[in-house]
């Protein structure tokens, strides 16, 4: 039974193999290296459990600025967003 860092080696070389494309092989290999010297990325764990809250938010943002500046009627615009188009939408 192979232990220590030979199997450690073993182990991460196993899992370089199976990443598709060479590019992304030298990719994680860069993260895995630059890890090992400077330590772990720090994430927050908010960003994690919620990940389209930051989209969602800057989305409805963005639609209220311009809105005030769209010719576009509120009520068009909440059709085309929450329901599929009709034979009587698409034809007008």
């Amino acid at each position: 039974m192979i232990k220590g860092f030979p199997a450690w080696l073993m182990h991460r070389g196993y899992h370089v193999l199976a990443v598709p494309t060479w590019e992304r092989k030298i990719r994680v290999l860069a993260i895995w290296l630059t890890a090992l010297f400077y330590g772990r990325d720090i994430v927050s764990l908010a960003s994690v459990q919620h990940p389209r809250d930051a989209f969602v938010n800057d989305g409805y943002a963005r639609a209220a600025s311009t809105e005030a500046d769209s010719p576009i009627s509120a009520e068009a615009d909440s059709n085309v967003a929450t329901s599929p188009p009709t034979p009587s939408t698409v034809a007008s």
